[in-house]
């Protein structure tokens, strides 16, 4: 597939991890403190039968240490704030710290291990932030790397793909994805399209280059999952490229819709509105009026079919098309994405106006009466 050669060239996909992005200090730059830590009982949990369940109630200052002094206390409070990575919540961070030790503590007596993976459902449960999320991929690779091993199921998968996603933490996400053998996250087609909307949108709103190689990467991912692309599938592509101002992203799309038109030429019918609408508008967008008529088709809001006849020199087919359509149709309803990028009804019927003054006077008074 031309898409398959473009992605291969141009993005570095399955099996490559981006280097950890954010201010997130690593704790692994920290052995001292972590160790002084670690003997400071940050939290006493049942270390030898199973991994620990971890919770924010029992992670709290009033459960540390209950057999420590206070001053005791107090220095591994200090040892704790001074070893905070930047932008991670405390409340994780003792979570992580717990997790981890426990971990290293089952592991060396080699012991059998419970039925499910609680602690790290735990540890997943205090995600407040991207930061978070960085420091929640490191504490997966432990659990992965446990002898004897751990379990992980597709339940706990769910939990944690959720928490990642309402933690806005979707790049941190597609890493862990990207690496199911050594994070354990092995993401559904529905799960990887809700990544595909989420770094599309990203790309809209800021043209930012890193959320777009995420986008594609996203779409590579669904490949590698043997989940043959739809036509949703696509859209995000498309729309990143239609309704963005990178270049980048215009010039990835432009391969997409080659693609699309590839597939799915057979069943056009079967063409979605915002897809329609999309490849339309691009095309618009780009001032080439003929592509943009090219496209055109039942699916394609009337105010786009009347801007895109206009652009290709047919101005009174857009005006037909004007007078032809209610005027409910123009309140464009909200579930027709890209809608807000769309020229406005009254510059579209100004320009018609303006072209059929001399013209089509008779026809050129009726669209100007449109009431918009």
């Amino acid at each position: 597939m031309q898409l398959g050669r473009f992605l291969a060239a141009r993005s570095p996909f399955i099996g490559r991890l981006p280097p950890s992005t954010g201010s997130v200090r690593s704790i692994q730059t920290s052995a001292t403190v972590f160790g002084r830590l670690r003997h400071a009982n940050l939290a006493q949990t049942n270390r030898l039968s199973r991994p620990p369940t971890v919770s924010a109630a029992s992670l709290s200052p009033a459960n540390e240490g209950s057999t420590g002094s206070t001053s005791s206390s107090d220095d591994s409070e200090a040892l704790l704030l001074e070893s905070l990575p930047t932008g991670v919540s405390l409340g994780f961070y003792r979570g992580f710290l717990a997790l981890t030790d426990a971990l290293d503590q089952s592991e060396a007596a080699s012991s059998a291990t419970s039925a499910s993976a609680s602690g790290l459902r735990g540890l997943a449960s205090l995600i407040s932030g991207p930061s978070d999320a960085a420091l929640f991929k490191d504490a997966a690779a432990r659990w992965r790397r446990h002898k004897p091993a751990l379990p992980l199921d597709f339940v706990d998968v769910d939990f944690f793909f959720a928490k990642l996603v309402a933690a806005n933490a979707h790049a941190m996400a597609l890493t862990l994805a990207l690496n199911p053998f050594k994070y354990g996250l092995h993401l559904s087609a529905s799960q990887i399209h809700v990544l595909l909307d989420a770094f599309s949108k990203n790309v809209i709103a800021s043209n930012d280059d890193a959320d777009l190689d995420n986008l594609y990467k996203a779409f590579a991912l669904l490949l590698h999952t043997n989940v043959s692309p739809t036509l949703d599938s696509y859209y995000p592509l498309i729309a990143a490229g239609a309704y963005s101002d990178s270049e980048e992203a215009w010039a990835r799309a432009l391969v997409c819709i080659n693609e699309v038109e590839f597939l799915f030429s057979s069943n056009k019918d079967a063409w979605t509105p915002n897809l329609c609408n999309a490849l339309v508008y691009a095309h618009l967008k780009k001032g080439d009026g003929q592509k943009a008529v090219d496209f055109l088709s039942a699916h394609v809001h009337p105010l786009l079919r009347a801007e895109a006849l206009k652009m290709n020199g047919d101005s009174l087919k857009a005006a037909s098309v004007l007078l032809e359509t209610p005027s409910s149709q123009f309140k464009i309803h909200e579930a027709l994405k890209g809608s807000d990028y769309w020229s406005s009804l009254e510059s579209v019927r100004d320009t018609i106006v303006a072209e059929l003054e001399e013209s089509n006077k008779e026809i050129s008074e009726k669209v100007a009466a449109l009431v918009v």
